[in-house]
This record gives structure tokens, sequence and C-alpha cells, in this order.
């Protein structure tokens, strides 16, 4: 469905942000040598990221839930997130750790059931912290399974919440993605102002040559298209 197609977007994009962070702290840490437990604990988290998004991503393309894993790399995935919880010297790396715990869950195991404390966990934290891309990327998350449950106005809301929080980060890739998701459930219900924000997220996305983004505003055009005619 679509939230699932937008799901494979988002998650593309982050695996590419996810290898260039991780090669530039690898680079600070053997720059800065024994900088102590955070720079360790930074690089544990970002192995983590790259580590699931070379689960999720095949040569084909990702593939969410369980068919087809090998459940003991995932179970070990799943551990490596909850010692990160467990260890975390506060709210924001807890909420970090229980936010990829969560992906892991639903996206790899297919258990959204699991998943959704999880990412209630890392909206509360990342609340409390004040650490905006947490609160954003935990809105992202429990959209889409409310989305998928049958309350499409809530996913929106926290859609366009999460929207607006990456807005003022300032992360440009991220944010086009989530304005393209809203975008694709308005032109689903037919609203008439959809296909030109498609059409700035496309030019936006070529700018920048994000080309999943590319693609899925070209598919989503030419549905949108089809059902008018």
């Amino acid at each position: 469905d679509l939230a699932a197609r937008e799901l494979a977007a988002v998650e593309l994009t982050g695996a590419e942000l996810a290898g260039a962070e991780l090669a530039g702290a690898e680079l600070a840490g053997a720059d800065a040598g024994a900088r102590g437990a955070d720079l360790a604990r930074a690089l544990e988290l970002l192995r983590l990221r790259q580590d699931y998004f070379a689960e999720l991503f095949g040569p084909d393309g990702p593939r969410f839930g369980a068919s087809e894993r090998d459940m003991a790399a995932i179970s070990e995935l799943a551990g490596r997130a909850r010692r990160l919880r467990e260890s975390a010297p506060d709210r924001s790396g807890a909420g970090q750790a229980a936010f990829w715990a969560g992906v892991i869950e639903d996206n790899l195991r297919g258990d959204s059931t699991a998943a959704r404390p999880l990412f209630t966990e890392a909206l509360a934290a990342g609340e409390e912290s004040g650490d905006d891309l947490l609160v954003s990327e935990a809105l992202r998350h429990l959209g889409y399974l409310n989305h998928q449950s049958g309350q499409p106005e809530l996913a929106r809301e926290q859609w366009r919440r999460a929207t607006h929080l990456r807005q003022r980060a300032g992360c440009v890739p991220y944010t086009l993605a989530q304005q393209l998701l809203i975008a694709e459930t308005a032109a689903a219900d037919g609203d008439p102002t959809a296909r030109p924000q498609i059409e700035e997220i496309r030019r936006w996305a070529q700018a920048l040559n994000i080309q999943v983004l590319i693609t899925q505003a070209d598919e989503i055009g030419r549905a949108s298209c089809r059902e008018r005619v």
C-alpha cells in the first residue's frame, strides 16, 4: 500500500545517509583516539543502523517482514538494540535505541504489535529531551502503523508534525520523502492540490539527485492522472 511504498523510499534515503555518517564517525574516531564511551556508543548505534539497512535492502530492493530471513541474525540485531537501550546514558540515547529496536521488530520481524510501544517510548524520550529528529522518526513510524490500522486522519496528523520537525532541523531528503507521502494520501482522496505538490517535490528531488524520490513522484503522478481519466 502507499504507506509501505513510501516507507521504502524513506528507508532507502536513510540507508544512504547512514553509510556516510558511519564512515565519517569512524574517521573521526580514528583521529580522536579513545574519547571514551560516548564515541564508542555513537559508533555502535551507527553500525546498528547500517546493519539494519543491509538486512532490509536486498539486490531487488527492500524486503519487509520475516519471510526468508535468517531470524538468528534478526535476533542478534534486536539484542544489540536492547543493550544500547539498557546502557544509554540519557533519555535521548535510550529513545534512539528504542526507535531502532522498533524498526527491527516492525520491518524485519513483521511484528507491529511489538514495534508500537517501542516507537511510543522513542516519541516520549524525544519529547522529554528536546530531540526533534527522534520525535519526527517516531511520529513517522507511528503514522504508518495508524494508517495500516484504519486511522488515516491520526496518521496524517502525525506525518504533518514529523514534516514540520524535519523542516525545522534542515533535513531536506527526509522532509521531501515525508511531504511526498502526505501528497500521495491527498491524491488518493481526490484533493486537486496534490498534483502541484507532487511536481514541486519532484523538482526538489531532481535538483538534489535523489533518484528514489524522483521515481516515486513519477509513479504517483501517473497514477493520479489515470484516476482523473
